[in-house]
């Protein structure tokens, strides 16, 4: 048995201080001063506890009273607390109606890129329900705030880059007008594993001058910078790339 779901067998219900205390158990400084340069915005604590060991708990307070769990998280202090909520809901084995319900309220508390991307890959809910998904992710894609579209675009990469949908994926990537610099890189990201998947049809999209150069500009590099990328699609990309003004 493991020592969170010793700690967690013994206990009558999941608190936040009990959570916390096991977070500081976690914490490393160090590590935490060196991720707070990698989040700018970020307005919580940083603890430095490392992302396995967050999954972890995670998945072990999903075998727990989900309920108990989730109160414990409602009012997240610290970057992990806020991760842990929404690994939480990842993990959880709950009705799709409740789960929906629970990514919704988590959204309104994203301020940053890690939380968001972090949280969007374990998601993976959407699989099994994609049409249900897709209604419930556009406005997200859609939206005019930075950390909802961030979040739509990353839900549609991780989750929608199949036969079935990459159509639907590339219009949508293609009508987003970035407004900030989050957005424009998840835009760019999207696409760039888009066109790992699917070559052709996001090459399209990387040549129509209708959609932001910006975000065409960033997906090019990282189709560079990516070592699957073949010495061909190497040299036709940096040929597009130096036509985007």
């Amino acid at each position: 048995m493991s020592l969170v779901c010793s700690i967690f067998a013994f206990m009558d219900t999941i608190t936040t201080e009990m959570l916390r205390r096991r977070l500081m158990a976690l914490s490393d400084p160090r590590r935490a001063a060196f991720s707070a340069k990698l989040i700018p915005g970020n307005r919580r604590p940083l603890l430095g506890v490392r992302i396995p060991e967050l999954r972890s708990l995670a998945r072990e307070l999903a075998k727990t009273d989900l309920h108990a769990a989730l109160a414990a998280l409602d009012r997240p202090e610290t970057h992990e607390e806020m991760l842990l909520r929404g690994l939480l809901i990842g993990y959880a084995r709950i009705d799709y109606a409740d789960f929906e319900r629970l990514v919704r309220e988590f959204v309104g508390l994203i301020d940053n890129w890690a939380v968001c991307d972090t949280v969007c890959c374990t998601l993976t809910a959407v699989r099994a329900r994609r049409d249900e998904a897709w209604a419930f992710l556009l406005p997200y894609v859609r939206s005019e705030r930075e950390y909802e579209a961030r979040f739509g675009v990353v839900m549609l990469m991780n989750h929608f880059l199949t036969e079935d949908y990459v159509g639907r994926v590339l219009d949508e990537l293609r009508r987003v007008r970035p407004t900030t610099y989050y957005v424009e890189m998840a835009v760019g990201w999207a696409l760039a594993t888009a066109y790992a998947r699917f070559e052709s049809p996001t090459l399209a999209v990387l040549s129509d001058e209708q959609v932001p150069a910006a975000s065409r500009r960033k997906a090019c590099q990282k189709i560079l910078e990516s070592l699957r990328t073949t010495p061909e699609q190497r040299s036709q990309i940096r040929a597009l790339k130096s036509t985007i003004k």
